[in-house]
């Protein structure tokens, strides 16, 4: 009975603000939505490695010092393809080292392996490379499981 009022005209004002805030609207969501993926895209791997040996996460099972024994044999034996047996006393686990010949990679020289490890869990096998620059320490990169569960 607005109608009956004395003056009255109908309003679109409403209507029309109505319609111009659903863009505006979009438009913050929008906004909102690309402000929170920009931050997901962001993820970064430091590049610089140290140590002689990099450990995966898979890998950290095995004691360091075993690692450390398994690198020096791998940096007393010679230049050829060689079976070699290691023991770490400071641990009592051993294993087999399988290496083949260096090759030389850019100014380091780079050899594949492949180790046992036994120790009191079991005995697991292991794969990676080790690389020596010109009269550098050997350090081993990429030692990853052969098998997921101990023979």
């Amino acid at each position: 009975m607005t109608r009956s009022r004395p003056g009255w005209r109908p309003s679109y004002t409403a209507r029309r603000d109505q319609r111009q805030s659903l863009p505006y609207f979009r438009a913050t969501v929008v906004a909102g939505f690309a402000l929170a993926g920009a931050g997901c895209s962001a993820a970064t791997i430091d590049p610089i490695r140290t140590g002689s040996v990099i450990q995966t996460t898979v890998a950290d099972n095995v004691d360091p010092s075993d690692w450390e024994t398994v690198r020096r044999t791998l940096a007393e034996l010679g230049g050829d393809a060689f079976d070699q047996a290691w023991r770490n006393p400071a641990t009592g686990s051993s294993g087999t080292l399988t290496a083949m010949a260096p090759a030389p990679r850019g100014a380091e020289l780079c050899r594949s392996f492949a180790t046992t490890v036994a120790d009191y869990r079991g005995i697991r096998r292991y794969r990676g490379e080790a690389c020596s620059a010109a009269g550098a320490d050997w350090r081993l990169t990429g030692v990853v499981p052969e098998d997921k569960q101990l023979l």
